[in-house]
């Protein structure tokens, strides 16, 4: 079930109504809609959509192999080989799209820079319309967007995609006939905008047996804070400490600091390598 995104499927659309090659940065958070707006938008395009998985660049290139249908043989030795692919396969207008984008990085620590010399020589002379999308959006920031990063000033369209807003959220609950507003805004409340969650909820149930079904230690929600603090932080357990200390009721930075055992200037500061040692899960 597709719901809104019409904002930014506008400024798709414009980012490949132009002639000339562009480069179009999507990210937000891990659960956001970013893979399903791409793929609603690619829908009657010609198009090159690659998920990237994790992993080092031998595994990222035989999935990418995989998923462009092309022979066992063909391999894809280096990042720039690949780039060479995709170039010739775009002597017509196309929308390459990368998915999770930042694991390439992650893998090729100059993979940004490669990209960027190939597009200010070759792809910006293409029919390419490139599309970079990532869930880690500190890296993506840093590699594409930020003063300093290889792509920078090179995007002609950012987006960052941002959870439902009540609206969108109430949408979800008419298509499926529930038109209370109380009962959508209790939801609401405790849901919140992100797509993903929405495959958790019930609409026909009461909020009470839904968050029956959700509150269990098994349960993929119970996990997902963890999840995003690890991809986003280098310190989980200071965060999750934090995180516990304001549940708790602890509210001014100094009580939130004794509890969390670290002098009160720490909760601004990024954690130091030795903190790092200690603190990773």
């Amino acid at each position: 079930m597709f719901i809104d995104r019409q904002k930014e499927l506008i400024t798709l659309q414009e980012f490949w109504d132009s002639d000339s090659a562009e480069l179009c940065i999507v990210y937000g958070r891990r659960g956001i809609g970013k893979t399903t707006l791409l793929y609603e938008f690619s829908r009657d395009k010609k198009t090159v959509f690659l998920v990237i998985p994790e992993g080092e660049w031998k595994t990222i290139s035989q999935s990418i192999v995989k998923q462009l249908g092309e022979k066992e043989f063909v391999k894809f030795d280096s990042f720039e080989y690949f780039l060479e692919y995709v170039l010739s396969k775009s002597s017509q207008k196309t929308l390459v799209v990368l998915d999770e984008f930042q694991r390439i990085s992650a893998a090729l620590p100059g993979a940004t820079s490669i990209l960027q010399y190939f597009w200010d020589l070759k792809f910006s002379k293409s029919k390419i319309k490139l599309v970079l999308s990532g869930s880690s959006i500190g890296m993506m920031k840093k590699e594409t967007i930020f003063y300093g990063a290889p792509l920078y000033g090179r995007s002609s369209k950012i987006i960052h995609l941002k959870p439902f807003d009540y609206l969108n959220f109430r949408e979800f609950f008419q298509k499926h006939g529930i038109t209370d507003e109380h009962k959508i805004l209790m939801f609401y409340s405790i849901f919140g905008g992100t797509p993903s969650h929405l495959k958790f909820i019930h609409p026909q149930h009461s909020l009470e047996e839904n968050l029956k079904k959700i509150l269990t230690p098994e349960h993929y929600l119970v996990h997902e804070p963890i999840y995003i603090l690890a991809q986003e932080t280098r310190a989980v357990n200071r965060y999750l400490a934090i995180l516990l200390a304001i549940a708790n009721g602890k509210q001014t930075p100094n009580d939130i600091a004794n509890s969390v055992g670290i002098k009160t200037c720490l909760l601004y500061t990024s954690p130091s390598p030795r903190d790092l040692s200690t603190s990773r899960m």
